[in-house]
């Protein structure tokens, strides 16, 4: 996990007295600070925990557990220069919440100026004491960091760590290649696909429109045939008009003809019975 998506960490630290005699030495609180050397080292490393604590971004619960691995009572230790620097830091981060867990103090031995007489040290910061234990381990980070039993060791894992995150950078920036690539990839296959669909309804599209300027041609086309027979229907009818007329009046010259035809007869008859009296007189 990189060290910035961390958000609980736990560090129990175990160290010898002289670690702490020298962090107060080089605070320049310990009277015989310069015949210190051993753990000179480990204690100006001490002094670089808040600023790397400081790369924890994402870190919002802190578990800090101290304690010496000699016979002594822990009230010889100077709580307050080994933390004061340190959580005076972590003070200013309001979103995180520390947990500083110490031994327990001996009330004959306590003192204001040395030790946290109260639970808590700011609004972020609480003190817990416990009885001492032997078996002092390391588990934070997630899971990250595990059984460490002194600040060195902890330094080491941090920077492994680092080495870790930028392990799992590189990885993520070649998979983001590798994604990458083959996005552009099935981009182009896609497009590919697409373009060769489109193309195909292009050309559909265009046989359509033709058929469509076909269509309207033989609408038009139609159209006048239709305009051509109207006007011959309307001629035929103005025709039938006329002829209609026309066999009227010839109905009428019919029925003329015909009492004609009545009245010629009938002088016909006429005639006829005179000459037949007239052949009956002779």
């Amino acid at each position: 996990m990189p060290v910035s998506n961390v958000s609980r960490l736990s560090i129990t630290l175990k160290l010898p007295l002289a670690f702490f005699q020298s962090v107060e030495g080089l605070s320049g609180n310990y009277p015989t600070s310069s015949d210190i050397g051993p753990a000179t080292q480990p204690a100006r490393l001490w002094q670089d925990l808040g600023s790397i604590l400081s790369r924890f971004e994402a870190l919002k619960k802190l578990d800090l557990w101290l304690d010496h691995n000699e016979p002594q009572f822990w009230v010889v230790v100077n709580e307050r220069s080994t933390l004061d620097p340190l959580l005076t830091q972590l003070s200013t981060r309001p979103n995180l919440d520390v947990t500083v867990t110490l031994p327990m103090l001996h009330p004959k031995f306590e003192q204001n100026e040395r030790h946290y007489t109260e639970d808590s040290v700011s609004e972020n910061i609480r003190v817990n004491r416990v009885l001492r234990s032997k078996k002092h381990a390391v588990i934070g980070a997630q899971g990250c960091i595990e059984n460490i039993d002194d600040l060195a060791t902890f330094i080491e894992a941090y920077k492994q760590l680092q080495t870790n995150n930028t392990s799992l950078r590189n990885k993520l920036a070649e998979r983001k290649r590798e994604h990458d690539q083959t996005k552009v990839q099935l981009e182009k296959a896609a497009h590919a696909k697409y373009a060769a669909e489109f193309e195909a309804m292009r050309e559909e599209m265009s046989v359509m429109r033709q058929d469509k300027a076909g269509w309207i041609e033989s609408i038009e086309d139609l159209e006048s045939e239709a305009l051509t027979a109207k006007d011959k229907v309307a001629t035929l009818v103005a025709e039938k008009s006329k002829l209609q007329r026309s066999v009227v009046e010839l109905h009428g010259a019919m029925a003329g003809l015909n009492q004609t035809i009545e009245e010629g007869n009938k002088r016909f008859d006429e005639v006829k019975e005179r000459v037949k009296a007239f052949a009956t007189e002779l």
